[in-house]
């Protein structure tokens, strides 16, 4: 969640073909550029999320694409430092996690694994404290950026999010025990911070509440979901301010907001009952409009917000092949605001081409 970037380098990074089937270090002449809002840190395949050909890149926001080296089938990218330096990615195993730091400026990888069973129970795995937070079979420990240097920090196994300075965590209800409120700690001590009481509507066993991002320089977002009676999703986005204040952001029944102007976009789980899919659009009142070259009538694509900052939405959109659930298309587009007009940044249509299965944009925000 970390996304907040101050400068990364860029030119000159590259890695050859065989560091990119190994995943090792790679050695590169690289000029230090500033680098700032829109760059993206992506999963890349040729056809599929387990086609064995996956690979780390990071996109410009003009779309130019580097390599940065070689990633398991179904490795995600978990989070990108503060600094624009280092990128999370891992992947999942049976009662095992292999995480991997990599480091933008020289192409080095540097992967560790730990005990964490993450089949029945939300992961966290961001930059933040010491270095790194995640959790384990013990509790949620942060490392050094390396991995190394376990400390707990005596918060038990649940759901968390960490703020984009990777200086705070913050609980989130998942579906289950009703939950009343939502808390912050320090990210390096354990410190109890604020605490904010959950909207009557999705406090109960069949709701979702995450602090999503940083909505701006004194609050947070808090986006919640329920399935009402009839198997209709609903969803709404809620500003978390200091002392415990929490008010709307978007209507009931209307989707999780992103802070863009002069177009409010924002995105959520299909309304429809049954429907298996997240919609981006436009949202005016509770309603959701597409924007060009992005449907969201009848699942026809699924949507997932990889950054957004006030002006620009950054969303990875994917098409599905009619017969197996094969990803047929799959890109990182940006939307402008601004011009209502959507660029291809990566993947499916773009020259890069291959597909796009996971992405984080350094927005600020996030």
């Amino acid at each position: 969640m970390a996304l907040a970037v101050a400068g990364v380098a860029w030119g000159g990074l590259a890695t050859t073909g065989a560091q990119a089937a190994t995943g090792s270090s790679t050695q590169a002449t690289v000029s230090v550029a500033p680098v700032g809002t829109g760059w993206t840190a992506a999963i890349r395949h040729e056809y599929a999320a387990d086609d064995g050909m996956g690979s780390l890149v990071v996109v410009s926001p003009q779309g130019q694409t580097r390599t940065l080296g070689a990633v398991a089938d179904y490795e995600r990218v978990y989070d990108v430092s503060a600094d624009g330096r280092h990128v999370l990615t891992a992947s999942i195993g049976i009662d095992e996690v292999t995480a991997t730091v990599w480091d933008t400026r020289t192409g080095a990888a540097s992967p560790f694994t730990y005990t964490f069973d993450a089949t029945w129970q939300p992961m966290l795995l961001a930059f933040g404290g010491d270095g790194l937070l995640l959790s384990t079979d013990a509790g949620v420990q942060t490392r050094s950026i390396t991995g190394g240097a376990a400390r707990s920090l005596g918060l038990p196994v649940k759901a968390y999010t960490v703020s984009p300075d990777g200086s705070q965590i913050f609980s989130s209800k998942t579906p289950g025990p009703a939950t009343v409120a939502l808390s912050s700690w320090d990210a390096s001590t354990g410190d109890l911070g604020w605490s904010w009481v959950i909207p009557a509507a999705y406090a109960d066993n069949d709701t979702a509440c995450t602090v999503s991002q940083q909505w701006d320089a004194g609050s947070s977002a808090l986006d919640c979901s329920k399935i009402d009676a009839d198997g209709t999703r609903a969803s709404q986005s809620f500003r978390l301010g200091a002392g415990g204040s929490v008010s709307e952001l978007t209507p009931a029944d209307s989707a999780w907001a992103l802070a863009t102007t002069p177009r409010r976009t924002a995105w959520r789980h299909s309304p429809e009952s049954g429907a298996a899919c997240n919609q981006f659009g436009v949202l005016t009142g509770v309603t959701l409009s597409a924007v060009p070259t992005m449907p969201i009538e009848r699942c026809a694509a699924d949507y997932t917000v990889s950054g957004a900052d006030s002006r620009t939405a950054w969303v990875v959109q994917t098409t599905y092949a009619d017969i197996g659930g094969q990803i047929g298309e799959s890109s990182l587009k940006a939307y402008d605001t601004v011009t209502n007009k959507v660029r291809v940044l990566a993947g499916s249509g773009s020259p890069s081409g291959g597909v796009i299965t996971d992405a984080r944009t350094v927005d600020g925000h996030h």
